[in-house]
């Protein structure tokens, strides 16, 4: 998303750090709109402007595709209740279909009025933007575009584009079962499963920094699960994404010729104000 300007349909072009100011904005996949705010930060919104805020999910930075929902709205379904059962302090769901849902308690909100409701982020005029300071960041990942700090991120990233991982990957759908968060039984959970341009599929683990040996055997639990139930003969590898691998992490993937490690790594982009 380009931070300094930004096209709204035929509307002159926004500072998106001034909106910031106001409103609660996240980028989400494009798939499914994949989205986290974390609670402490919708709580100092809150209280610099009660309800007169809205919280935005952004789908898209090439075409208008985002949910503008004024808190007012939100704030039925984002309760303690609804907050994510990882310890992070955050609400986290999707939106299919223009109705928003949120894990872990499946609670509903219909967002259809809000789709590219670009307007109401300048219908709250109740405080003067300048005379209150931006909210201090989560995280690293709020200053960057990317947001790859949190596995989910650069999960939900992946899923969006798995093409820049491997040219020819495709996230694994049939029979109503999607490749992203896949139940693997007694092995666990699978961030990421995917086909490959040969047809075999391709467990991905996703690692928010560097990663350490014990995954490697995690995701050989992942492979024997889907070779036994999914692939029908068909071969199964590996992959880890990471940061960095530590080299006890090195030597055992050298011993698994289905295992291959991936590094990332964030860049940042200058522009002219």
């Amino acid at each position: 998303m380009e931070r300094t300007r930004q096209r709204v349909g035929n509307t002159a072009l926004r500072n998106w750090t001034e909106i910031c100011r106001r409103h609660y904005v996240r980028k989400a996949t494009s798939d499914n709109h994949w989205f986290d705010f974390m609670a402490n930060k919708v709580k100092a919104y809150e209280s610099r402007f009660g309800n007169e805020f809205c919280l935005v999910i952004n789908g898209s930075e090439t075409r208008e595709d985002a949910y503008v929902i004024p808190f007012a709205a939100a704030r039925r379904v984002f309760t303690e209740s609804s907050l994510a059962s990882d310890d992070r302090g955050r609400w986290i769901g999707t939106i299919r279909g223009s109705t928003l849902t949120l894990a872990p308690n499946g609670e509903t909100l219909n967002v259809a009025p809000y789709h590219n409701a670009f307007q109401l982020l300048d219908s709250f005029t109740g405080v003067e933007r300048d005379e209150l300071p931006l909210p201090a960041p989560d995280s690293v990942e709020d200053a960057l575009e990317t947001k790859l700090h949190l596995e989910s991120d650069l999960e939900g990233f992946l899923v969006g584009d798995l093409n820049q991982l491997e040219p020819g990957l495709k996230l694994f759908d049939a029979q109503g079962v999607r490749g992203r968060q896949l139940d693997a039984g007694a092995a666990g959970r699978i961030d990421i499963l995917a086909v490959d341009a040969h047809g075999g599929f391709v467990v991905i683990e996703v690692k928010a920094g560097e990663a350490d040996r014990q995954v490697c055997g995690q995701v050989q639990a992942y492979m024997g699960w889907v070779a036994e139930h999914v692939a029908k003969g068909r071969p199964v590898r590996g992959i880890v994404v990471a940061s960095g691998f530590t080299e006890k992490t090195k030597l055992a993937a050298r011993v698994v010729p289905t295992l291959s490690l991936k590094s990332y790594s964030v860049t940042f982009r200058f522009r002219d104000g």
